[in-house]
C-alpha cells in the first residue's frame, strides 16, 4: 500500500462524482470543516442532475474529498 500524495494546485486529480480529470487551479474553504478545488478539466463532463445529463462542464469547485489523486 502505497503513501497517498498531497493534493494541491498544479495535482492531477479526477473528480470521483463525474470521473472528469482535470488539475487543481485554486484551494479555498469549502465550508466551515473542508477545504475545496477549484479544477479545470481536460475535456468537458457531463453534469447529470436528477438522472439527466443537463449541460457540460469545463471546470467547477467542490469539496477536497470528491477528488483523488492522480498518479
Amino acid at each position: 500500500m502505497s503513501k497517498s500524495q498531497r493534493m494541491t494546485v498544479g495535482s492531477l486529480v479526477r473528480h470521483t462524482p463525474t470521473g472528469g480529470v482535470g488539475l487543481i487551479t485554486k484551494h479555498t474553504m469549502y465550508n466551515a470543516n473542508w477545504g475545496g478545488f477549484y479544477v479545470t478539466f481536460q475535456k468537458p463532463v457531463d453534469n447529470i442532475i436528477d438522472g439527466r445529463v443537463v449541460n457540460k462542464l469545463n471546470h467547477m469547485f467542490d469539496r477536497a474529498d470528491k477528488f483523488e489523486h492522480i498518479s
